[in-house]
């Protein structure tokens, strides 16, 4: 989406008007990937500033330390051992990324709309880091159409990632998904979560 205008002193922005702006919530899990392929390509092919732009590292860092100090408080209600190995995954693939690309950070189907000129990504949490964190985001996001590995490896392949790497990282997020949900006492989409996850590694 174009930034036409910004005021930082007012916090106010100029943006482009997507119209229809219907976003991508309603489309088959098929189609939603394909809009997935086309928008996360011409995102990575734009090459990150080299200052200003929030690592990867420090969400994922704190993503890990939540996990820790999840497992620890509902130790006695689940099993913390998933918390504990999303908490050792979103190091241990920081340490391991041999790619570094402009992100969105929180791409999913509510932040892509339709304009006059196509799909649109809009609400960045913009950072700089592994791409293949994008999509497990994506398909996060999107656990009501459970994301099978066979769709996992569908999209890594498309856009040139490693299978594993990308199932790792939604298995991180997805558990981490889970851990929130049963903070505010809601066992069963913990469940359900969990269960996906489950499939992943």
């Amino acid at each position: 989406m174009r930034l036409f205008a910004h005021n930082p002193a007012i916090r106010a922005t100029l943006m482009e008007c997507c119209v229809p702006g219907i976003d991508a919530a309603d489309l088959a899990p098929d189609e939603a990937d394909d809009v997935a392929v086309e928008l996360l390509s011409q995102l990575w092919a734009v090459t990150p500033p080299a200052s200003g732009l929030e690592p990867l590292t420090a969400a994922a860092v704190q993503r890990a330390r939540v996990m820790e100090a999840r497992a620890d408080q509902f130790g006695d209600v689940v099993d913390p051992g998933p918390f504990r190995e999303a908490a050792q995954l979103f190091t241990s693939l920081l340490a391991s990324s041999a790619r570094t690309v402009l992100l969105h950070g929180d791409f999913h189907r509510r932040n892509v709309l339709l304009s006059g000129r196509g799909w649109l990504a809009i609400d960045p949490s913009s950072m700089a880091g592994d791409p293949s964190f994008d999509v497990a985001m994506f398909l996060q996001h999107d656990m009501h159409n459970p994301a099978t590995t066979t769709r996992v490896d569908a999209l890594a392949d498309r856009l040139g990632l490693e299978r594993q790497r990308t199932r790792a990282w939604l298995f991180a997020l997805a558990t981490q998904a889970a851990s929130w949900h049963l903070s505010i006492g809601d066992r069963p989409t913990h469940d359900a979560y969990s269960r996906a996850a489950s499939t992943l590694l």
